[in-house]
């Protein structure tokens, strides 16, 4: 790693604000070099790709920018226009696809040497960030211009292994700010989630939840920044399993009481940002639940976690604490009228003047 500072060093060394690059930018860039000419080799390997590319498009170091820029380009001029065959059935592609595409290249052309977002992260100060919205928009718009022009793609679902590949690196990377904005790009894929996904992102939330707690009790005297840095992922974790539920079809929504029992735990906490997205979550789970239904009624009463104590008052209680504060008054006061319609006294709140 040293070496390959100490030589970019000597070449930008006069360059001002010059950051170095890791030596997985630098393969990046060698693989930017080959991608046009040689994309058809990149398929397998395209999810990671796409990833690392859109990852790194707020990197402190111009030359990692613009090389993700110009590896996003190549894919769409090498996979998606040079494959254009119009005299061919197998490869028509229509003229509202041709025209998305030239838009994005046109706005990642007008990013030439340009940061492309702001390199930020959502805190429980800041739970909302711009640069989320912007990533959301650019990756969304590249997926549906990678499928819908590129029929081999859609065979192999790109779209799924990206959002396989985002939760990957929301797991195991050991960078926080890559980690927020994987989940954001997940939740930019619009996938409908598996077992599998869904337990992989509540096994986060209890270990992320965990290391905020202890390192809160840690540093509570000290600055709020790291605080706010580990409950900000927190945030995008829960803003993760709200779009997890509403990208649920009917198949697999009988797992979602996982999620809900995860929701009820988070409303113990004194964060008013956490509660109000808990809040959401469990709305978005009602919503989309018959709670009338017998078997859905047992599917919930069996999974109940036994660590979770809702002090034999139940749930609405918990609820009735969103009301103490404006911010998160109304959509407490949205669930506290759904919980009315649900038949569950033992979970809502086991009294009999409910």
């Amino acid at each position: 790693e040293e070496f390959f500072k100490n030589r970019f060093d000597a070449v930008m060394g006069n360059v001002d604000n010059y950051v170095p690059p890791a030596r997985g930018h630098l393969a990046l860039v060698i693989l930017t070099e080959i991608s046009f000419v040689l994309a058809d080799e990149f398929e397998s390997d395209l999810p990671l790709l796409l990833h690392q590319a859109f990852l790194s498009l707020d990197n402190s170091s111009s030359l990692v920018v613009e090389n993700c820029r110009t590896l996003l380009q190549n894919f769409l001029n090498s996979m998606v226009l040079q494959r254009l065959r119009p005299n061919t059935d197998d490869n028509f592609m229509d003229s509202e696809t041709q025209e998305d595409c030239y838009d994005l290249l046109e706005y990642l052309k007008s990013k030439e040497e340009r940061i492309f977002w702001a390199r930020e992260d959502i805190s429980l100060h800041k739970p909302h960030i711009n640069s989320a919205y912007y990533l959301t928009n650019v990756t969304l718009r590249y997926i549906e211009v990678m499928e819908r022009a590129i029929p081999a793609t859609k065979d192999t679902k790109l779209r799924e292994k990206w959002a396989q590949e985002a939760i990957n690196w929301a797991i195991s990377c050991p960078v926080m700010h890559w980690r927020c904005r994987s989940l954001q790009i997940y939740r930019s894929l619009k996938t409908a989630p598996d077992r599998d996904k869904v337990l992989d992102i509540l096994n986060i939330l209890s270990r992320s939840l965990s290391v905020a707690s202890d390192r809160f009790e840690i540093t509570k005297s000290d600055s709020l920044t790291e605080r706010d840095k580990n409950f900000g992922f927190v945030l995008e974790i829960i803003y993760t399993l709200q779009a997890m539920v509403d990208c649920m079809d009917t198949n697999r929504l009988m797992f979602v009481h996982q999620i809900f029992w995860a929701a009820v735990a988070l409303l113990y906490t004194d964060f008013e940002e956490m509660f109000q997205a808990a809040i959401i979550l469990l709305i978005k789970i009602i919503d989309k639940i018959d709670f009338e239904d017998k078997h859905v009624q047992s599917v919930f009463m069996t999974c109940k976690p036994k660590i979770l104590s809702l002090n034999r008052l139940g749930i609405q209680p918990l609820v009735l604490r969103g009301l103490l504060s404006a911010r998160t008054e109304p959509r407490s006061t949205e669930l506290l009228s759904k919980l009315t319609t649900i038949p569950l006294d033992d979970v809502i709140q086991p009294h009999p003047t409910r």
